[in-house]
């Protein structure tokens, strides 16, 4: 019957939406693990920097100087890129979440429609 048919189209829309939902909140997961590799590496590298600094004052040559200076630069670059990386990861699980509310609250919509 044709009511049956909407319900039936009704839950097939709800469990394409609980899949997109379930491989957004994968992606997010994803992105998340990547920001904590690229803090994880921000912090070696600042405890390499560290122990360069350290060890500068017992080698006072140039070719220290210039690495300490590298791998300072490096460091500031990761923490940069993990800053950024967390930004976006932000927005994205905010888009996600606008997404899925849209698409929840329309399978709702289309629910009720197909029960009136």
């Amino acid at each position: 019957s044709l009511d049956a048919a909407r319900r039936e189209s009704a839950r097939v829309e709800r469990l394409r939406i609980e899949a997109e939902a379930a491989d957004l909140r994968e992606e997010a997961r994803v992105q998340a693990a990547r920001v904590e590799a690229a803090k994880v590496e921000a912090v070696r590298l600042e405890k390499m920097r560290l122990e360069a600094e350290a060890s500068r004052s017992e080698e006072a040559n140039a070719k220290t100087s210039e690495e300490i200076a590298k791998r300072a630069a490096e460091h500031a670059e990761l923490a940069e890129r993990a800053k950024v990386a967390e930004g976006i990861r932000r927005e994205e699980e905010a888009k996600w979440d606008q997404k899925l509310q849209a698409s929840v609250t329309a399978a709702q919509v289309a629910a009720y429609q197909t029960i009136s």
